[in-house]
């Protein structure tokens, strides 16, 4: 489809993104910000640093995130990639445990504090970049107030089904909470992005004509075949090596894994990542269930520029997620940097799993070993390659570019709209825009909208 022509990318002179993660995890928002800055200067607002978090983990707070600390403390904003300034917030209390502050009337006033912080470093951010007509990237709901004032053009990045979070199920008032500022962003926003099928479903009847398609995707290059060296604490385990990638957090089915694990001793399961506990993020005695099972092995977390070489060390990779309103909405990365590795993927089955072509779905243990054992047998010498090409047409490249088809006006991508087939359609036919390889997919609506968010 031909490209069409819009005033709005002359409009939009950059981007303000306020992350729910912290620089450095490297999850979606940082992907494709640093991806995004090759068209427009990024301003990449981390979730505020804490006094709270600092007196109760100082070594950790100034050994691991000395860095984050020296920008809050000092206000300025850091380049730390090619466009993109990070900006650190202060707080007195993560913004997850200030209700505990409504006491003694302590929350209004930490609230407050918060919001100067931010708003403040975002200011002399804009300022500082001669920023005049920036987009607003919003990922989390709640995370807006005090800031609409800087949306020439809003958008709202939805990732997740947020009333089904362990918060918002067990308090009916942040529950509520959610609801409202969702409801209200929604219809405040100029681009709504969404990363699955049931997101876009659901989002696509509140925000009429602005809800795109916009999954998830790998760093394809990071990611791909490169004969690394076996990290040491995973080169002495028996094979085959049966491997986990990600939080091990409430939506991880540990008794799947412990089952499997039973039922195939003589194989090691290899979970890599941080492991949570807690009202927010899980339960600790989900881990239990993990006791006494030797072929079971939880690493903890790696940093990123390590889990490629932990990735490539595994015969098969498994995304082993419990089915339920969480993660029926879930597009996990993992499973476009799994096949960017080249490795077979065995899932649980995820609607979002489900739509990609050669993943193999087990709902049970003995599925799941029978998936893995099918895998190991595998004899296609083509698969890798089918595996790799797959994530290739899933890497943040790809998707950065649809992203700033859509803020220009260009295109919105739907649903229906991404088979393979229609990508290779679309790619023969594509133009070049400011360095990049232009995917158009429908025309925009209508213009976008240029004016705040009005309260």
């Amino acid at each position: 489809m031909t490209a069409t022509t819009s005033m709005l990318p002359s409009a939009i002179d950059g981007i303000v993104c306020l992350s729910p993660d912290v620089w450095g995890e490297v999850k979606r928002p940082q992907q494709l910000m640093t991806r995004l800055a090759a068209r427009r200067p990024v301003i990449y607002v981390e979730p505020a640093a804490s006094f709270a978090s600092l007196a109760r983990h100082p070594v950790r707070e100034l050994s691991s995130g000395r860095a984050r600390w020296l920008r809050a403390i000092g206000g300025h904003a850091e380049q730390l990639a090619p466009g993109v300034h990070v900006v650190t917030p202060l707080a007195a209390v993560p913004a997850h445990h200030r209700g505990a502050l409504a006491v003694g009337g302590l929350q209004a006033a930490e609230e407050r504090f918060a919001r100067n912080s931010l708003e403040q470093r975002v200011r002399d951010a804009i300022a500082k970049l001669g920023l005049r007509a920036p987009a607003l990237w919003v990922s989390e709901p709640t995370a807006l107030d005090g800031l609409d004032a800087f949306a020439h053009t809003l958008v709202y990045d939805c990732v997740d089904r947020w009333t089904d979070f362990p918060g918002p199920v067990t308090d009916g008032s942040w529950r509520e909470r959610v609801v409202r500022d969702e409801e209200r962003l929604l219809s405040a926003a100029d681009v709504v992005f969404c990363s699955a099928d049931g997101l876009y479903a659901s989002k696509a009847d509140v925000a009429h004509g602005k809800v795109s398609l916009l999954r998830n995707a790998a760093d394809v290059a990071h990611f791909a075949p490169a004969e690394r060296s076996k990290p040491r604490d995973i080169a002495s385990l028996p094979g085959p090596v049966v491997g986990y990638i990600g939080a091990i957090a409430e939506w991880v089915d540990l008794a799947l894994v412990r089952d499997a694990a039973r039922l195939r001793p003589g194989w090691s399961f290899v979970l890599v990542g941080p492991a949570f506990s807690g009202a927010i993020s899980g339960d600790s005695s989900e881990l239990a269930l993990l006791d006494g099972v030797g072929n079971v092995h939880l690493m903890g977390p790696r940093p990123y520029e390590d889990v490629p070489a932990y990735l490539e060390a595994f015969d098969a990779a498994i995304i082993p997620f419990k089915l339920n309103g969480l993660t029926e909405d879930t597009n996990p990365i993992k499973l476009y940097e799994y096949l960017a590795a080249g490795k077979p993927v065995i899932s649980t089955p995820l609607p979002e799993a489900m739509s990609v072509d050669g993943v193999l779905i087990a709902d049970t243990a003995e599925a799941l070993v029978a998936q893995v054992q099918a895998a190991l047998s595998e004899t296609d010498p083509d698969a890798v390659e089918r595996r790799c090409a797959t994530a290739a047409r899933n890497s943040w490249e790809v998707r950065a570019q649809d992203a700033w088809a859509v803020l220009s006006g260009e295109a919105v991508v739907r649903p229906s709209e991404l088979g393979s087939a229609l990508v290779d359609e679309f790619a023969q036919t594509a133009g070049t825009h400011d360095g990049y390889t232009d995917v158009q997919v429908l025309p925009a609506p209508r213009q976008l909208r240029t004016g705040r968010w009005a309260s």
